[in-house]
């Protein structure tokens, strides 16, 4: 993650840092420029399940090969670099039943959220209080 300060040109800080990548690698780049936790692995972070992906930042990845790493994603006021270093698949095992009832247990809590927020500003509308 590189942080975009007001004060720096962006064009010219995403070159320097591929420069880093080519000739130091990307975990040492990621070391050097990296304001995220990673950092100190060298950016390594970790498997990351497809699904818990962004749209933006999975089509990026689905443009690259294994080895390759993404051109800056911007992220709010960051920027983004991702190398992929492996892809692993896995069959997984989905019970249906339980998903389902995750889903539902999930839409109740936010309806009841919704409704507690809509109750307590009624309350705090209604609520007058004096000063003695």
């Amino acid at each position: 993650m590189i942080k975009n300060k007001n004060n720096i040109n962006i064009d010219n800080e995403i070159e320097k840092i591929k420069k880093s990548i080519e000739e130091v690698g990307f975990k040492n780049t990621a070391s050097l420029y990296s304001i995220s936790d990673s950092s100190k692995l060298g950016g390594d972070i970790g498997w990351i399940n497809e699904s818990s992906l962004s749209t933006k930042i999975l089509k990026e990845l689905n443009n690259i090969k294994i080895g390759d790493y993404v051109e800056p994603i911007n992220i709010g006021k960051n920027y983004l670099v991702l190398k992929i270093e492996n892809i692993k698949s896995k069959i997984i095992e989905v019970d249906k039943k339980k998903k389902i009832e995750e889903i539902i247990q999930f839409e109740k809590n936010r309806q009841l959220e919704q409704f507690s927020n809509i109750y307590f500003n009624q309350i705090k509308i209604n609520t007058n209080i004096n000063e003695f």
